[in-house]
């Protein structure tokens, strides 16, 4: 089977990762060479160079910026030991005119630095018949605090080169053979732009020395600026860059903005128990739709163990967990791990299971855990389930607020104890029915039974239950809520509810009950 090829390169930093099977190079491969040259300058070699190490073909992946994935791509076209070309933009894929801005900004915002100005030297071989574009291309400015472009045009095949460090040489040709030709009058340490005439606007060739483009004229700016891009610009971007390394306080700010991958932390409780579990998080800055692949190492397996997704506790003790980035041999971050053995409550009882309240109550609730010396007592919360009608403080102390139900739940982490409380208003009034209206005074026969008709509100208050009493017994009695006549007289009577807090007193006035007429008849003649 092939061997699969990482290859990830960015010109920012202008650093080259390679990865084999997912792992990186040993310290003695010859690939180590390339390591710290820009890709124009190993695009032709690598290749060769992985199949004289690894013997064998390959699938490539390589990730990077749109341009130079294009470069590989023409290499692995020409390559006989590259069977599949992947490319994949990085997962922080900003613009080099954004990047270029922000470092622009940096640079204007830190006063008392010095930083390395480029002066790119662009040369111009214009041919007589492309003198219609000259004056768009002398047009071109580019400058800010760390770069400037100088554009000089010739109608000559030939010209001076002083810098050929900083020079980069542009020629407009009417075929891709006319523009080799004169390209190879010409060895510079940077490529050749060849922009030939044409309407695919796009890369089409590259040689040992050249890119070839193929252009409309009449757009030429558009190419001019994709090669500035391509090239001149970011390596001015690097050596700025380079030349803030003495500046210790600003490099966080200067990797942020050559960073191709996003800055990863990972967090999580350092603080595992025995037989449990702690998820992993990761977050990145900026924010990414999927986070890079990333591996975890615990060193000392026979305390805790990883899935990559969470630590498990095995055993009481400390360790440490790493952080890798896929095919990293150093960790990027070391978080120290702190195995413990709890001993949680596992039971709470609650000295009230039902509660029956009424509005403007409180109540202390009270428990009890097992085991008595569990360890997370104080981590002990308190919770109402409906806070309108009742709530309850960290101490336990209930509050009823407004009629309802609700439940109390008394929890210490994953074990917890709940109370039924039902929440009533008290009582606003009473009232009784007479037939004498106001008068407020019954009156009643001797043997003669009266059913009060006693009316509360709230009908659903906590105290509505009410009582009878008779301030005479002997001529009035009570039995429920009728009122029983005995012998003539007056008495008292009041309807109280059991709180005490509402009465309501009337008068009963007891006569001598009259004997029927049957009963006189029958009463004479017997004597």
């Amino acid at each position: 089977m092939a061997t699969n090829v990482q290859i990830q390169f960015n010109p920012f930093q202008q650093q080259l990762n390679i990865l084999i099977d997912g792992k990186q190079l040993s310290e003695y491969s010859c690939l180590i060479q390339f390591a710290d040259e820009d890709i124009w300058q190993w695009h032709s070699e690598i290749l060769d160079a992985l199949y004289n190490e690894l013997q064998d073909n390959f699938l490539l992946t390589f990730i990077g910026t749109e341009t130079d994935s294009e470069i590989m791509r023409f290499a692995c076209e020409k390559s006989n030991y590259c069977l599949k070309y992947t490319p994949r933009l990085p997962t922080v894929n900003r613009s080099l005119q954004k990047r270029l801005g922000e470092l622009n900004q940096l640079i204007k915002n830190q006063k008392n630095i010095l930083c390395k100005k480029t002066i790119i030297e662009a040369k111009f071989i214009i041919p007589n018949k492309y003198q219609d574009c000259l004056e768009d291309i002398l047009s071109v400015d580019i400058r800010n605090l760390f770069c400037e472009v100088k554009v000089e045009a010739s109608s000559k095949e030939k010209i001076c080169i002083e810098n050929p460090e900083l020079t980069y040489l542009f020629i407009l040709s009417e075929s891709i053979s006319e523009g080799k030709a004169i390209a190879d009058k010409y060895t510079l340490q940077n490529p050749i732009f060849i922009m030939c005439q044409g309407n695919a606007n796009k890369l089409v060739e590259i040689s040992d020395s050249c890119l070839i483009y193929e252009w409309d004229f009449q757009n030429i700016i558009s190419g001019v600026f994709e090669c500035f891009l391509g090239f001149p610009l970011r390596n001015a971007l690097r050596i700025c860059i380079q030349s803030l390394n003495d500046y210790a306080w600003m490099q966080e700010k200067v990797i942020d903005i050559t960073t191709m991958e996003p800055k990863i932390n990972i967090v999580l409780d350092s603080t595992v128990e025995v037989g449990k579990s702690n998820a992993i998080q990761i977050t990145c800055d900026p924010p990414v739709k999927e986070p890079p692949k990333i591996v975890f190492n615990i060193l000392d397996k026979t305390i805790a163990s990883t899935n990559n997704l969470a630590i498990f506790g095995i055993k009481t003790g400390i360790t440490e967990i790493e952080a890798y980035r896929y095919g990293s041999e150093i960790p990027f971050q070391v978080i120290k791990l702190n195995i413990i053995q709890r001993n949680r409550i596992k039971k709470i009882i609650l000295d009230e299971d039902e509660l029956i309240l009424g509005i403007g109550n409180r109540k202390k609730l009270n428990f009890e855990y097992f085991p008595i010396d569990a360890d997370n007592v104080s981590n002990v919360t308190w919770m109402s389930s409906n806070k309108k009608i009742a709530e309850i403080n960290s101490e336990g102390l209930l509050i009823c607020k407004a009629s309802g139900k609700c439940k109390i739940f008394c929890t210490a982490e994953n074990v917890s104890a709940v109370c039924t409380c039902e929440v009533y208003p008290y009582l606003e009034n009473l009232s009784v029915a007479l037939p004498n209206g106001e008068n407020k005074e019954l009156q009643l026969e001797q043997m003669q039974e009266y059913e009060l008709q006693v009316k509360t509100y709230p009908e659903n208050s906590i105290d509505g239950e009410w009582f009878v009493t008779s301030s005479d017994y002997n001529v009035v009695n009570i039995v429920g809520n009728k009122i029983l006549a005995k012998n003539t007289g007056i008495a008292n009577v009041s309807v109280t509810n059991v709180s005490k807090r509402k009465s309501v007193s009337f008068t009963v006035k007891v006569y001598k009950k009259k004997k029927k007429f049957i009963e006189r008849f029958l009463g004479k003649h017997s004597s």
